[in-house]
Parts: C-alpha cells; sequence; structure tokens
C-alpha cells in the first residue's frame, strides 16, 4: 500500500518536466535571453528573462526589463510570451568597469604570460593588458551628434532622456507611405564595448508615425560608416524595448536607421514622417 503523499500529483509532475526542459536547453529561470530565428521575425533581437517553463516545450520570457528596470509613467505590461528554448540566447550582462577587447586575451591571461611564464615585472603585464582593455558604453559617454532631418519640436538630445512629451520626428514627407531611410547618429566619447540597445516609441493608435522596422550601423576606426550590422522590428508596446547587439559591437559611434513606421503595416493608417521617444545604450 502507499500514502496518497507518495503518489506524484499530475502538478509535480508537470513541475518535474518544465525542470528538465530549461536544464536540457542549458538554462535557469531568471537567465536573461534574447530572441532568435523565430519565423515572426518582429520578435527577434528582443531582450527578455526567463520566468519559468511553460507547456507544450515552451519557456515563458518576459520581455524587455532586464537590461533597464526603471518604468515611465503610463508604462504597460505585457503578458509572458511562451518560446521555445531552440529560439532563445543566454546573453550576458556585465557589471560596470574595464572588460577585455573582443578577440583578445584577458587580463589574467596576460598577466599570467608576463609576470609567472616569463618573469617579467608586474607594472609591464598591467601596461600591456591595458591596451586591450575597453569601457562599456554608459549614458556619460553618448550625444546626438546628427540626423538625416527632424520637425524640430525640441534639440536632438532629448532622446536621451525618458520624457514621454518630448521626442524626435522626421520632417513631413520624408517617409512616403510609412517607408524610407530617416536616421539618428550618436556619438560616444571613446571608443566602447554596446551591448544593448533601447527604444521607447508611442504604441498604436496614438503612434502612427513610430519607428516600426530599423537597422544599426557602426563607425569604425576611421570614423567611417560600416555597413548595415544589425536589423530589429519594434512591437506595438509603450515600454521600453530592449534589444540585443549579437556580437557586440566596439565603436565610437552608431546610427539608428529607421525604414518603416508603424502606420507602414497598416490600411487604416498613414503617416509620412517616422519618430520615437528615447533610445539608450548598454
Amino acid at each position: 500500500f502507499f500514502f496518497f503523499s507518495d503518489v506524484p500529483s499530475k502538478l509535480s509532475l508537470r513541475m518535474a518536466a518544465n525542470d528538465l526542459l530549461l536544464h536540457e536547453a542549458g538554462l535557469v529561470v531568471g537567465d536573461v535571453v534574447c530572441l532568435e530565428n523565430l519565423s515572426s521575425r518582429g520578435f527577434n533581437g528582443h531582450v527578455g528573462q526567463i520566468i519559468s517553463a511553460s507547456h507544450e516545450e515552451r519557456v515563458a520570457v518576459a520581455l524587455h526589463g532586464a537590461i533597464w528596470d526603471d518604468e515611465a509613467e503610463g508604462d504597460v505590461k505585457s503578458a509572458p510570451i511562451a518560446i521555445k528554448p531552440t529560439n532563445l540566447r543566454r546573453v550576458a550582462i556585465q557589471g560596470l568597469g574595464g572588460i577585455s577587447v573582443l578577440d583578445s586575451v584577458s587580463q589574467t591571461a596576460v598577466q599570467r604570460l608576463f609576470e609567472e611564464g616569463w618573469g617579467l615585472p608586474n607594472n609591464i603585464a598591467a601596461h600591456v593588458s591595458s591596451f586591450l582593455r575597453i569601457a562599456r558604453v554608459s549614458p556619460e559617454d553618448v550625444s546626438v551628434s546628427g540626423c538625416s532631418s527632424c520637425m524640430g519640436d525640441f534639440p536632438l538630445d532629448v532622446v536621451l532622456n525618458s520624457r514621454k512629451n518630448e521626442w524626435w520626428i522626421s520632417k513631413p514627407r520624408s517617409m512616403a507611405r510609412g517607408v524610407g531611410n530617416e536616421f539618428l547618429d550618436f556619438s560616444f566619447s571613446n571608443m566602447v564595448r554596446v551591448s544593448f540597445l533601447g527604444i521607447r516609441i508611442p504604441p498604436l493608435p496614438y503612434g502612427p508615425l513610430s519607428v516600426r522596422a530599423f537597422h544599426v550601423m557602426a563607425r569604425g576606426a576611421s570614423g567611417a560608416l560600416d555597413g548595415v550590422m544589425y536589423e530589429f522590428t519594434t512591437l506595438d508596446r509603450s515600454d521600453l524595448q530592449e534589444f540585443a547587439l549579437v556580437p557586440p559591437i566596439e565603436t565610437t559611434g552608431l546610427r539608428i536607421c529607421c525604414t518603416s513606421n508603424a502606420a507602414a503595416g497598416t490600411r487604416h493608417l498613414s503617416a509620412d514622417s517616422v519618430g520615437l521617444f528615447e533610445v539608450r545604450f548598454s
């Protein structure tokens, strides 16, 4: 015979299956992830946090709020979405301070090579490793250095604050039928590592000219813009939407090119400009 408490309940079996699903995917609750290779392409590149294993071999992900956890007045939280683990990529959130330049050896490896391997003085190892370090971008590094066009309602740098009564909008007729190539240029005070991008827009029906499709270009060592490096699509949401730059980019400046607005994807709305409230980098 057995006690009733010894019989696994449907709930406990489901929880065990969910834990196994996460384990097999190399994920845990709380991981920060970006979405990738989804047939609904508008979700690709968005950042979220795993809150639980869901059902039907999917994981519950709360979009946004993983990189920046501050909320602006009027933000509306959306329900978590269920995503297959194969469409999730874990992304690292690193703290303040310098990090190793991409594709270089770590500071620890340099010190072991110079100090322990070759027996050179500590200050030489520290000096050499300093050339292989780079700072993460911080708000103090960022300025708005230009744009393709502007309605002129506010200075360009208002896109660096979180107020919803200030914005950038391109000039009228710059986006025929909601499609075009209007951009904002951002400069950084030094060469920095950028891993995440945040954009805030007004959702429909209030924001027919809100940026929908956009891509990101980076400036190389010469200052010239490289080609399109990342392509994203905003969702019809009021929160700060977070996107992962995979792989991260080390640059002195970025250009955000807006190629369509929210009205372009509808039959009943029209807008011949494009705009946004806020842009952030991390």
